[in-house]
């Protein structure tokens, strides 16, 4: 696989490993909550990007202190994503 298929394999295979979303161990780091299968977006986003670091794209990423959500103007615990470089354009 390449390009947008091989992207879209990571984020399966890290969806599957982080069964369960925990903002009660932020504390972490990425590598301890995957062993645990438990975290939130900065934890397994940091998985993806390396992930797809050592798959041989070029990635980033991209953190937001106030997001929008669950009916609010603004949610205010932040969220991480990753950014990855395919056929030369960056996709969220």
């Amino acid at each position: 696989l390449q390009g947008p298929e091989l992207v879209d394999l990571a984020i399966r295979e890290v969806a599957l490993a982080f069964p369960r979303h925990s903002a009660w161990h932020l504390w972490e780091d990425p590598e301890r909550a995957l062993v645990r299968g438990r975290g939130w977006s900065h934890q397994y986003n940091t998985v993806l990007l390396l992930l797809l670091r050592r798959l041989g794209l070029e990635a980033r990423l991209v953190h937001a202190a106030r997001v929008r959500g669950f009916n609010r103007p603004w949610f205010m615990s932040g969220h991480t994503w990753v950014k990855v470089r395919i056929g030369g354009h960056w996709r969220n």
